[in-house]
């Protein structure tokens, strides 16, 4: 299923393009990029080989013209499962972006999101494909350098804050995030960290508006969520608990992140809400209980299963103090055995030293 928006044709893609364009229509643009493998009906033009030049040079001029055509190879070659080649299609495109960007004010700002978001799709396709072949996997990293250009536009535009491109900085912080993880080089997160603690960025992280302008509120969770991660991989709880909040309310796997965010409130010593908390003491403790299994030595024969501590209490108590039927009745044939044994022992040595 296609995006809502997006264009099911070329014509109309460029069509769409050349309209925001000349309105100076960020929204329009965005969507008339947001092409993705479920617009059947584009690619089923596209395998048809139209004259995808003449259609994009008739209604759009530079960059313009050769960015949606490099758009229109990425999704065909993509669907085409060619991941290398539509990688360096998508590589193209933003480069031609950037190019427009560079020169335009800050209304195609709400177009990176898509961009960032096919190119780290691509990249990451690319290199599933060129690690099968037994080769080095290299797309993510080039990605993550072409990203890094939308960065420095965005951070380094000196416009008005109303009117500046710094708002479209955190998509593209975010969408290298996801690569820096992906690719294990998280000590160039910490750079990205610095920008958007400087003094020149929007201080509109907590939801608040400046000067009429705010950030996502997506984006903003995406951000807290990967600086959560980066606090905790570095042991700073307290940050890392800071941050988790708003993902953990307002994620859609809030269990999964409720979990975490109750596990750091246990750690911080801190009290966090009944239900989080039986959570995150079940998930801490299920190693343990799977190491310390019924005393019997088999779950599926035992009368009363074990039982996890956090609902219980302490998993060792409940076990001495109520054992399984049948551990009890296996203690007890061993110490009538060790008695037995015991006594004919006895017996025996009574029997030998007896005067014949």
């Amino acid at each position: 299923m296609s995006a809502p928006g997006a264009p099911s044709t070329a014509q109309q893609a460029a069509q769409t393009i050349s309209q925001a364009v000349s309105r100076q229509d960020g929204a329009g643009l965005a969507a008339a990029l947001r092409l993705d493998l479920g617009n059947t009906a584009l690619i089923a033009q596209l395998n048809s080989s139209p004259p995808l030049e003449q259609i994009c040079g008739r209604a759009l001029v530079e960059p313009w013209d050769e960015l949606l055509l490099e758009q229109l190879h990425y999704i065909k070659a993509a669907a085409a499962g060619e991941h290398e080649a539509a990688y360096s299609h998508c590589e193209r495109a933003a480069a031609c972006f950037q190019a427009a960007f560079e020169k335009e004010s800050d209304w195609p700002v709400p177009a990176l999101h898509s961009l960032c978001l096919n190119l780290r799709r691509a990249a990451a396709a690319a290199d599933a494909a060129l690690v099968a072949k037994g080769e080095r996997a290299a797309r993510q990293q080039e990605a993550a350098r072409t990203m890094q250009k939308f960065f420095q536009v965005c951070v380094t535009d000196r416009a008005p804050l109303p009117v500046s491109k710094k708002w479209g900085a955190l998509v593209v912080i975010n969408a290298l995030f996801h690569v820096y993880f992906a690719i294990n080089n998280l000590r160039l997160c910490q750079n990205l960290i610095r920008a958007v603690e400087g003094p020149a960025f929007p201080k509109a992280l907590d939801g608040q508006t400046v000067e009429g302008r705010h950030f996502a509120k997506a984006e903003v969770v995406t951000y807290k969520y990967f600086t959560g991660r980066l606090a905790l991989l570095n042991s700073d709880f307290g940050a890392a608990e800071r941050s988790h909040s708003l993902p953990a309310a307002a994620g859609r796997r809030r269990s999964r992140r409720g979990n975490r965010l109750a596990r750091l409130a246990l750690t911080l010593g801190s009290s966090p809400g009944p239900s989080s908390a039986a959570r995150a003491l079940r998930l801490a403790t299920s190693g343990l209980c799977s190491a310390t299994s019924c005393p019997c030595g088999s779950r599926s024969a035992c009368s009363r299963p074990r039982r996890c501590c956090a609902s219980t209490g302490s998993t060792t108590s409940s076990r001495s103090a109520a054992p399984c039927t049948e551990a009890t009745s296996t203690r007890s044939r061993s110490s009538s055995r060790r008695t037995s044994s015991a006594s004919s022992g006895t017996a025996r040595t009574c029997s030998s030293s007896a005067p014949s």
